[in-house]
C-alpha cells in the first residue's frame, strides 16, 4: 500500500511547487517525500497506515483527487485521516490548528 501511496502522491503533485517559508521553493512531491521519511526513520514509526497518510496528507488540499478517490483507493479510514489533516478553503489557519 506504501508503494501505491508513492505512486499516487507522486501523480497528484507532479510539478507542483511548495513555496519555503524558511528556505527555497520545494516540489510538493519532495515535501511528502520529506514527512514520510521523517516518521520512518527518526520518529521510528512502521504503522503503513500512517505511513500511507502521511504521504497523502496533502493531495485533497492541493490537488483534484478527493476524500472519495482515496477512500476507493486505500480505505475509508486512510480516506478520514487525511480528510482530518485538510484544511478548508474557508477555514483560517487558527481554525485549522
Amino acid at each position: 500500500m506504501i508503494e501505491r501511496a508513492i505512486k499516487t502522491a507522486r501523480e497528484c503533485h507532479k510539478g507542483q511547487m511548495r513555496s519555503g517559508k524558511n528556505g527555497p521553493n520545494t516540489y510538493f512531491e519532495e515535501h511528502v517525500l520529506m514527512v514520510y521519511e521523517l516518521l520512518l526513520e527518526e520518529e521510528n514509526i512502521s504503522d503503513e497506515n500512517i505511513l500511507v497518510v502521511s504521504l497523502l496528507h496533502d493531495v485533497v488540499e492541493d490537488t483534484e483527487y478527493t476524500c472519495k478517490n482515496i477512500e476507493d483507493d486505500f480505505g475509508k479510514s486512510i480516506s478520514e485521516c487525511v480528510d482530518n489533516l485538510t484544511k478548508r478553503e474557508e477555514e483560517s489557519f487558527s481554525d485549522y490548528l
